[in-house]
């Protein structure tokens, strides 16, 4: 979990409340954060303030260097598109042929960025599945090709600032996952869900 942008919070109704904290970005949903504050001091606030919404602030154009986990935590992710399956305790694994992040570009800056991926990997060699095949793409640009033959792999890709630069919204990340497989096809136990790769993390740095 990864220590997010500052945020400025802003009291929605009554009295302005303005204070800074660091969020989790993993825990934004929509550009907005529900905050439960539970006041231990001695003179703690009045109970009317105790459920607040948040405004996120961005106080510079980029969020770079940052670091993103992809365990479980309560709602859904919100950079995960189609075909990832539920995040459990470690990581989100893949589910299908093609699985998509989409990234902020207001959180990405200019580039070029370097994102290093750390994955888990659904292999059975005594089945035949050595390893996995994962092509990733930005915005429909080819940027890395893997061969993954081992459990606990790593990925890294160059976006350069050219992809950055062109179009607004999010930064569309696509793997796609030929050799794919369900653990229940092949044998090696009943789940019947099409894996490839599960993400752990991510982390996204500035190319100098």
């Amino acid at each position: 979990m990864i220590e997010g942008t500052k945020r400025r919070a802003l009291e929605e109704s009554g009295k302005a409340l303005r204070g800074e904290f660091s969020v989790p970005a993993g825990l934004m949903h929509d550009g907005h954060l529900i905050l439960a504050i539970d006041d231990h001091s001695p003179n703690p606030i009045h109970a009317a303030l105790d459920r607040l919404m948040f405004r996120p602030e961005m106080e510079n154009s980029s969020s770079v260097p940052m670091t993103f986990d992809f365990a479980f935590r309560p709602g859904r992710n919100p950079w995960l598109g189609n075909g990832w399956s539920s995040s459990e305790p470690w990581g989100t694994w893949s589910e299908g042929p093609v699985s998509t992040l989409y990234i902020p570009r207001t959180w990405l800056g200019q580039g070029p960025l370097s994102i290093i991926f750390n994955v888990e990997v659904f292999l059975a060699p005594s089945r035949g599945l050595d390893a996995q095949t994962v092509r990733v793409s930005a915005d429909g640009i080819l940027i890395g090709t893997f061969q993954l033959s081992r459990t606990g792999a790593r990925m890294e890709v160059t976006i350069p600032s050219a992809l950055l630069s062109q179009g607004h919204g999010a930064l569309a990340l696509q793997f796609d996952l030929p050799t794919s497989m369900s653990p229940s096809r092949l044998g090696v136990s009943p789940d019947a869900r099409q894996l490839a790769i599960g993400l752990k993390s991510l982390t996204i740095q500035s190319i100098p």
